[in-house]
């Protein structure tokens, strides 16, 4: 393996790794679960929002999906 390949995986490797794991978190996620996250964002001014900041408003509404999550991702 090139030294550019070894660097760059350990530079990002993980942060991909983990947003793949969040991503498909979501993906999995039912019907109806996720209409509780998008009923938990009622009023927020999401258009302002980093995707980082969403995500912890969607933990903070919902505790129960940081454990889920957590578990993905550990």
């Amino acid at each position: 393996m090139s030294e550019y390949d070894e660097r760059w995986k350990i530079e990002f490797g993980k942060r991909l790794e983990t947003g793949l794991k969040a991503k498909e978190f979501f993906f999995d996620l039912s019907d109806d679960d996720l209409n509780t996250l998008a009923h938990s964002l009622k009023g927020v001014e999401i258009e302002e929002m980093t995707p980082w900041a969403l995500l912890m408003e969607l933990i903070t509404q919902n505790p129960k999906m940081l454990d889920e999550l957590a578990k993905e991702l550990l």
